[in-house]
């Protein structure tokens, strides 16, 4: 799991705003904590990013080898 980000919202109108300003998140969970509404969304860039240097290592390696792998 990357970074979790926990958004606190009072109307449904401000949900659907943290919803769509977060689409590049994913939503995870929403909770309801002490009479306030949260939207709790995972941070997955960090791990993307990761992702995307392995995908790097493997085109590297791949090339280096003559485009055995």
């Amino acid at each position: 799991m990357g970074n979790i980000i926990r958004l606190p919202y009072v109307t449904e109108a401000d949900r659907e705003q943290l919803i769509q300003d977060h689409a590049d998140k994913k939503l995870v969970e929403e909770q309801n904590l002490f009479e306030r509404n949260f939207l709790v969304f995972d941070d997955q860039a960090q791990e993307n990013y990761i992702k995307s240097l392995e995908d790097q290592i493997l085109l590297m390696a791949d090339e280096a080898s003559g485009g055995i792998l």
